[in-house]
């Protein structure tokens, strides 16, 4: 872990994903990333991280039940939703209407990436 960096979680279950934003944010922010759902939640609750970034498509558990267990469990971790799938507006709205503070569109640019984190004030 970087020190005095904010703690951010990446999760997706697919790996070039997860690297790729680790290699996004990885100069600013201290990344880590979780496969899945459970996973995230495994992470969460080893240590606070200040932003989640999931996406809503995942086996297991997936983003938009993350969502809820986030922000029942860590209503401070802010939350970014991001999906891929071919009705993500659909699944965006819901992961707005049920807490999410942001949410993005696959495939977005590290400057879209980093404006919204900024917006969220990390």
């Amino acid at each position: 872990m970087v020190e005095n960096k904010c703690r951010i979680l990446v999760v997706d279950d697919d790996p070039a994903i997860r690297r790729v934003i680790r290699a996004m944010l990885r100069d600013t922010y201290a990344v880590e990333e979780a496969e899945d759902g459970r996973a995230a939640l495994n992470e969460l609750a080893k240590g606070p991280f200040s932003v989640v970034i999931t996406d809503l498509v995942m086996p297991d558990i997936e983003g938009i039940e993350l969502l809820r267990e986030i922000r029942r469990l860590y209503p401070s971790t802010k939350t970014i939703a991001m999906s891929g799938a071919l009705q993500n507006a659909v699944y965006l709205t819901v992961a707005s209407r049920i807490g999410a503070h942001a949410t993005l569109a696959k495939p977005f640019d590290v400057d879209t990436l980093r404006a919204v984190l900024r917006q969220l004030e990390v």
